[in-house]
This record gives C-alpha cells, structure tokens and sequence, in this order.
C-alpha cells in the first residue's frame, strides 16, 4: 500500500466518521493496520472509535502504540487502571494481564508508568499465591500415591507388611511435612499479596485522576 493509496484511505476514513459510519471505517482502518502496524495516523483514528464507544482498552492499545498521551489517553487510561484493580480483587490474573498488556512496550508518562508498575507487582504477587495454592492442593495427593506403590511392589515381590507399614509410615510423615511447607508457603504468599493489594488500592486512591496527577 503506497503513501497516496493511505492518504486516500484515511480521506475516506474521515467521511464514514462525519457519517457516523464507525463500523466501515473501523474495517478500513485495520486494512491499512495489516499492512502498516504502525501507522500512527490509523492508529489514532481507530483509538477514537474504541474510545467513543467506551472501549478503553482497546483504546490505550492504539494511542500507546502510537505514541499518544493527551487527555483523552490519560482518561482511558484512568479507566482501564481501574479495571485492573476491580480485577486484582476478584483475583482474576488473566483479566489483570489484559490491562496490562494494553501497555507492552509503551513508554507512558512517569504517573502512568508508577501506577502500571504498582498493578504489575500485585499481578506477580496475585500468580505466586495461585501457584501456592496448586502446590498446596497437590500435596496430600502424593501420600496416598506413595502409599499404594508401596502396597503393589509389597504384593509382588513379597516383601512383608512389616516393611510396608515401616515405609508408609515414613511416607505419611513426609507428605505431613510436605502439607505443612506448602500451606505455609500459602499463607505468605497470600499474606504478600494481600498487602501488595491494599498497598495499590491506598496508592491508586490517593491519585485517583491520573490527568490531575
């Protein structure tokens, strides 16, 4: 696609906006998009139509690729900061990773970047604890596992219940240990991740409107 085969596009783009024809000139612009990812004209346009629609995401997605930062792009911003934060909550990882990937590789003003780092530091926080609690969940499964290879190998190679009942019981310490470590590893994970929420919750509410920040 050469430069006046773009230039007429967007002229086109501009009339489907005055008509109020979002969804044509949504669809040119991702034409000129496949061709040209980083065009930043279409990408400002096409911020736009998200923004006008209240798709704040997809709006940061745009502006920040095309290297726009005005305030319409704060308070898109603000919006989807905010949707992070609502889903930190609820613990919902991969909604938190959608708000932050609107800004991969961005490089937002110092008040955006603060707060992205907060909510990306609560996310890795939020995916320890998730990992915690998979390791927690696994652990008494491993006794019982132990336990009943131990019986097979005792019924085939005739080894004597003796030394099953010795070794099962060795093996339901260790997996008592285990259950132990892993629920207190659970618990600081989730303790870490409590305070880092509370920590982005006081944050972000002390500096609630990034645009007057």
């Amino acid at each position: 696609m050469h430069m006046d085969s773009r230039g007429r596009l967007l002229a086109l783009i501009h009339q489907d906006f005055e008509r109020g024809d979002f969804r044509r000139a949504k669809d040119r612009l991702r034409a000129v998009l496949a061709a040209y990812p980083t065009f930043a004209p279409a990408l400002d346009l096409l911020g736009q139509i998200y923004y006008q629609h209240s798709d704040y995401r997809n709006a940061g997605i745009c502006w920040s690729r095309a290297g726009r930062w005005d305030s319409a792009m704060l308070d898109a911003t603000e919006h989807v900061l905010r949707a992070g934060r609502r889903a930190l909550l609820r613990q919902d990882s991969d909604a938190v990773r959608c708000c932050l990937y609107a800004y991969a590789g961005s490089s937002p003003p110092d008040c955006v970047r603060e707060q992205l780092r907060a909510l990306q530091s609560a996310y890795y926080r939020l995916g320890d604890k998730q990992s915690k609690l998979t390791k927690l969940a696994c652990a008494p499964i491993s006794g019982p596992c132990l336990m009943a290879v131990l019986g097979i190998g005792t019924a085939i190679f005739g080894a004597g219940w003796g030394w099953f009942a010795l070794v099962a019981s060795v093996a339901a310490a260790a997996t008592f240990f285990v259950l132990l470590a892993a629920g207190w590893s659970y618990l600081r994970a989730s303790q870490l991740f409590r305070e880092s929420a509370i920590r982005l919750t006081h944050w972000m509410s002390a500096r609630d409107f990034i645009s007057q920040s």
